[in-house]
This record gives C-alpha cells, sequence and structure tokens, in this order.
C-alpha cells in the first residue's frame, strides 16, 4: 500500500501529466507554413484565431471547444461508424488512407457485395488494399503508384492470385520495366517479372464483379491522370412481368435470357478523382460525377493564410477548399463528401476546424475528412 507521501506524490505528478497532455492537444491545432523567403513556423493561439476571424468567424474561446459544436458532423459518428479506420456511408465502407505527396490508397468494399473490394491508388500498401485484386491508378506520381510493387509482393507472400493493375496508357511499360528492375535486386518474388499491367483510359469499362463496374474519367493534373467512376447494376421486372408470383418469376428465369424480363440500369454509386484542380468540376464534368452517392476527392490546401494560395494550388494541379466552398451548388445531389489527400502540413485537428468553419451548411453534414493517414502515422 501506498504511503501518503507517495499517493500525493503520484497525484501531483498525474495532474502535471494531464495539464501537460492539454497543452500538447491544443498545440496540435497548429498549422506549419512556409512562406516566401520566410523559414517554416506553427501557428500559435493568436495566429490561429487569426485565421478562424479572417474567415469571419470571431470568438475569443479555445478552438477545441468551439470545434465540439460544430465538428460533430464532419467527424465519424454512431451514424456513420468508424471501425480500424473503416468508414461506412451509404451502403458502402471505404478505408481512405491519403496523405499529399506522400500516400494515397483508398479502398471500397460494398456491404451488399462480398466481392466487391478494390482498391483506388496504390502509393502506400495497407493492409486492406492486399486483399484486394484489382487496383486502379490514377497518374505515375509516386504517392499513388509506388506501392505497386509491395503490393504484389505482399499477395505473392501471403500465397493470394496475382493482381490486376489498371493504369493510364502512358505508364504500362514503365511500370513493368520498374518490377523487373526490383526483381533483379532481390531474385524474388517472380511476380514482379510478370505483373498484369493493363492499360485503362476514359470510354474504357471493368466489370469488377457482375454487379459493379468501373468507368474511368479524364481529370486535371501536371501530368495525365484519371479519376474512376464506380457503377452498380440494378434491375426490376418489366410491367408485363409484375403481376407475376415469385415462383413464377423463378421459372421465366430458367427458361428466358435475363434481359427479357428485366430492365436493367447502371447507376453511378461512387467517384473518386484523385489528384486534380477543380477545373473538373467546371469544364464539361462527366455526366455522372454529381450524381454519384458518395464523391472521394482531393482538397490539397485548406487556409487562405498564405498569400496566393489558392493560386499555389491550381499550378500544382490540385484543389483548394474554398473553391468546394464557393462552388457549393454543384454537389446537390451528392449525398457524401470524403476530402483526401490533405497537405501534411495540417494537423488533424486544425483540418477538422479549418473545414467546419468555412463549411456552408449546405456541404457541413455531408463531409467527411479523411484523416486516417495523419491519426496513425
Amino acid at each position: 500500500m501506498l504511503k501518503k507521501h507517495e499517493v500525493l506524490s503520484f497525484a501531483s505528478k498525474t495532474k502535471s501529466a494531464g495539464r501537460i497532455y492539454k497543452r500538447n492537444l491544443h498545440q496540435d491545432l497548429c498549422l506549419t507554413l512556409t512562406r516566401r523567403r520566410e523559414t517554416v513556423r506553427h501557428l500559435n493561439d493568436e495566429d490561429h484565431f487569426f485565421f478562424l476571424n479572417r474567415r469571419g468567424f470571431h470568438t475569443s474561446k479555445p478552438s477545441l471547444t468551439i470545434a465540439k459544436k460544430k465538428a460533430g458532423s464532419i467527424i465519424p459518428s454512431k451514424s456513420s461508424p468508424s471501425l480500424r479506420g473503416w468508414l461506412t456511408l451509404e451502403g458502402y465502407r471505404i478505408y481512405p488512407w491519403s496523405i499529399s505527396g506522400l500516400e494515397t490508397c483508398v479502398v471500397i468494399n460494398a456491404e451488399d457485395d462480398k466481392k466487391l473490394a478494390v482498391t483506388f491508388d496504390i502509393g502506400y500498401t495497407t493492409r486492406p488494399s492486399v486483399r484486394c485484386q484489382q487496383v486502379f491508378i490514377s497518374h505515375g506520381h509516386m504517392d499513388h503508384v509506388s506501392g505497386l510493387f509491395q503490393h504484389a509482393t505482399k499477395r505473392s507472400l501471403y500465397n493470394l492470385s496475382p493482381a490486376v493493375y489498371y493504369v493510364p496508357p502512358n505508364l504500362v511499360e514503365t511500370l513493368r520495366n520498374v518490377g523487373k528492375q526490383l526483381h533483379s535486386l532481390s531474385g524474388t518474388p517472380d511476380i514482379l517479372l510478370d505483373l498484369d499491367i493493363r492499360p485503362i483510359q476514359p470510354g474504357d469499362s471493368v466489370l469488377v464483379t457482375p454487379e459493379y463496374e468501373i468507368r474511368p474519367f479524364a481529370t486535371f493534373h501536371r501530368v495525365p491522370s484519371q479519376g474512376y467512376l464506380l457503377y452498380h447494376r440494378y434491375k426490376r421486372l418489366k410491367p408485363l412481368y409484375r403481376h407475376l408470383r415469385p415462383k413464377e418469376i423463378a421459372v421465366m428465369e430458367n427458361q428466358c435470357r435475363e434481359e427479357n424480363i428485366y430492365e436493367v440500369s447502371w447507376l453511378p454509386e461512387v467517384a473518386f478523382t484523385g489528384d486534380t484542380t477543380f477545373e473538373l468540376f467546371l469544364n464539361n464534368p462527366p455526366a455522372d460525377l454529381l450524381k454519384v452517392r458518395v464523391l472521394i476527392l482531393e482538397a490539397t490546401y485548406l487556409e487562405n493564410v498564405t498569400p496566393g494560395i489558392v493560386r499555389k494550388a491550381r499550378e500544382r494541379g490540385h484543389t483548394h477548399l474554398s473553391e468546394i466552398i464557393d462552388h457549393a451548388h454543384l454537389f446537390s445531389d451528392v449525398e457524401r463528401l470524403v476530402l483526401i489527400h490533405l497537405s501534411d502540413k495540417y494537423s488533424s485537428s486544425f483540418a477538422r476546424d479549418a473545414v467546419s468553419f468555412q463549411m456552408p451548411p449546405s456541404l457541413l453534414n455531408k463531409v467527411v475528412i479523411a484523416t486516417l493517414a495523419k491519426d496513425r502515422s
């Protein structure tokens, strides 16, 4: 049993540790900025409030307290459960691992179809991505493609069948050659000598399961790039047969071709933009892009403190949060927006504050911020 002076000493240390933890948690709201001819610095409390006030939110209270009031809808909650990093949105399970310039790997599963398991971009091989036999890559930047060889190696290690990698046509031969060079370093695994890398471009489609199809669309980046649309197959009886009983319908299904008794349609469900400027949504966007239930789009830059930050985002082929906000009306038919590819200079807590204070009410309840990679790094 502890003596009295030992108990008091322990309590004093615990209280001190608590103060340190709270102070560090608040300091984690900092934003690292690089300004022209200036050194990298962190925003202190005064700078943080200045940023919020610049956006029209006037307060003298700590931002952590304010965030509880407005940020709840953009953080996965009981209505949008998160299990070990997974988001459950509109019937889909999404594992959105992404940090701008470092690594992006987004895995999609369907709750109603266990066969659907696809990965968009493979800048890092997450555990969920290893289970995916089909990988769709948006462009050739390292943070979106460099994990391909590790992905193939891990699947070989686990005795899983080789994956198929769908990439823009300009990347096919280069990636195959890189695989061979990596094999020459260690002599294993042999899968690196014969990677199944297939070209895909707008106008093509891939049936990933009998019920799901993926189609690419062009995007606007510094290098050739494309995003992907996931379509779900729906069917319903033609009016002529809707009066039939289930047993009668079953007999007809055995005797007739499906298209003879059903009306079949493919509806857009999920979109993944990859890296792109906001021009994607303004310059003749794909017809189904803004009709999806879940839109996974990049928002690399969040703040307006740095002079010329929006112009910088466009020059680098990326999207600034303010562009999404200024065109909020475009997303009226989208059920959920998942913001990925946040710059590494933003902490998770700052990102949540920045989004929740700037988002208009029409978008706030739709938005989920993908900070998984930041939180686990």
